[in-house]
C-alpha cells in the first residue's frame, strides 16, 4: 500500500471499535469509521507499560480533537488540539485512505 506524506491531514476509513451508547449502559461494536487522522513513519513507541511496540510501516494518529491555527504569515492550518491521547491504527489495518 502506498503511504501519504508524514503529517499531511488525511481521511482514513478502517474497522475500528465504536462505543455506542444506549438507554442505560451502552456498549462497544466494531464498524467501519472513517476519521481525520496523520500518518507517521516511525519505528515504534513505548506504550503505557514501558513496552516497546515496533511499527516498521510506520503508523496513522487519530486525535480527538483539532483546531484551526493561524500562523504569523496569515496562512492557516488545521492541527491537532490539546494534550488528548492519539489513536493509533496501523497501515495494515487501513481500508483506504485519502488528502483532505
Amino acid at each position: 500500500m502506498e503511504l501519504p506524506k508524514e503529517y499531511v491531514n488525511v481521511m482514513i476509513t478502517y474497522k475500528g471499535t465504536v462505543y455506542v451508547p444506549d438507554k442505560y449502559y451502552g456498549k462497544y461494536v466494531e464498524q467501519v469509521v472513517t476519521r481525520r487522522a496523520f500518518y507517521s513513519k516511525s519505528d515504534g513507541f513505548y506504550d503505557r507499560k514501558d513496552n516497546w511496540i515496533p511499527t516498521p510501516d510506520g503508523y496513522f494518529s487519530v486525535p480527538q480533537h483539532w483546531r484551526e491555527w493561524t500562523f504569523s504569515n496569515g496562512e492557516s492550518a488545521l492541527l491537532p488540539h490539546g494534550f488528548y491521547h492519539h489513536g493509533r491504527v496501523y497501515p495494515k489495518d487501513i481500508i483506504k485512505w485519502e488528502y483532505e
